[in-house]
């Protein structure tokens, strides 16, 4: 629709630091993630490599394996000790000497999530650059995934395309209406970069959906203006920070260690510490599977939280690391998560109730 991808080019125009033409440089696609598919299978032909930063986003393997794309993982380190305390996303790093080592003759695309999902790291210029310029000499296509851009804490956000010119010609930035207004389910994403780039996009775009809601590119039109207008972006931030800093408060009452997002709104908590009794009793299925799925279905059941298990954001050889981690969403009604954090405080008395033998109902521990 005309008026909504001029609407995007008049937003995007002064934060790529360039004009963007709404013609020829943007794709409206049916969420962030049909966008994401279409880039990959638009590009990926069936044994090329794609390097994914782990932990990562689960649908980027999904993506490339439904282009018969090989997937390659380059891990984000921690820092030392951070099994036992709290860290900053920020404070995990990529060396560049593995990611040199992951790139071959076959390697097609690389996918940045910035703010990256599940840690919260938001990219530093001089990061972005290193990563930049290594794709550039190779040849590499990168996609800027940055869905969550606009709740990005730190004083500054960079995006990749504004490093250089050379880095903006290889480089298709991702978006998502849905995550810009705390609202996922809309189904309405968008494609940005050099026409050149966007083109073989929009042909797998066709393919899969051929077309967008018109009616959510109405709604979205408004949104989008009214949110320039009042700088509502920067009121959701300072929300969604709060609700973040809210939710890490109870973990610190806990002393369980986090990573502490500088962006989106994930918390992804090591949970080496939550140790079940082992007299507890799972369900044969239940039994069977990792720690951090053991722990998901104890949580969901036992005191009524959801989360997601660590080892989804792993490929096969790194999933042990993820056995350690689950990912929490803030991004709820105020209400939802004071009703999650009362729960969670009530996790210790509930271990320790199961630990005597006396497993209650959560509505019983609450009432204790």
């Amino acid at each position: 629709m005309p008026t909504f991808k001029k609407v995007l080019a008049d937003t995007y125009s002064p934060l790529l630091g360039r004009p963007v033409d709404p013609e020829s440089e943007i794709l409206v696609t049916t969420g962030a993630s049909e966008g994401l598919l279409s880039i990959v299978m638009g590009y990926v032909e069936p044994g090329e490599e794609v390097i994914l930063l782990e932990p990562v986003f689960s649908a980027y393997v999904l993506h490339v394996e439904l282009a018969q794309g090989v997937p390659r993982y380059v891990s984000l380190h921690p820092p030392a000790g951070s099994e036992s305390k709290t860290s900053s996303g920020n404070t995990w790093t990529l060396k560049m000497d593995e990611l040199r080592a992951a790139i071959t003759p076959k390697t097609k695309l690389l996918i940045l999530n910035n703010p990256h999902n599940p840690i919260g790291k938001v990219w530093t210029p001089d990061e972005l650059r290193d990563i930049g310029e290594l794709c550039v000499r190779n040849g590499i296509l990168m996609v800027s995934d940055e869905v969550y851009s606009r709740v990005a804490f730190t004083p500054n956000f960079t995006r990749l395309s504004t490093i250089s010119p050379e880095i903006a010609a290889h480089t298709i930035l991702v978006g998502s209406v849905g995550k810009l207004f705390n609202a996922t389910g809309w189904r309405l994403g968008y494609v940005i970069g050099p026409s050149d780039l966007v083109h073989p996009v929009q042909a797998a775009h066709f393919v899969i959906c051929y077309t967008t809601s018109g009616p959510a590119q109405l709604a979205a039109v408004d949104g989008i203006q009214e949110a320039n207008r009042t700088d509502w972006w920067e009121q959701n931030r300072v929300e969604v920070k709060g609700k973040v800093d809210s939710f890490c408060k109870v973990l610190d009452e806990l002393e369980i260690p986090y990573v502490y997002p500088a962006g989106a709104y994930f918390v992804m908590v090591h949970t080496a510490g939550i140790q079940i009794p082992s007299s507890y009793c799972f369900p044969p299925d239940v039994a069977s599977l990792s720690r951090d799925m053991r722990l998901c279905w104890f949580l969901m059941n036992e005191v009524g939280i959801a989360s997601m298990p660590g080892s989804t954001f792993y490929g096969p050889e790194n999933a042990w690391i993820g056995e350690n981690y689950l990912r929490f969403g803030v991004c709820k009604s105020t209400e939802a998560l004071d009703l999650a954090k009362s729960r969670l405080r009530n996790l210790k008395p509930i271990l320790r109730e199961i630990e005597r033998g006396n497993k209650r109902s959560v509505k019983d521990i609450v009432k204790m």
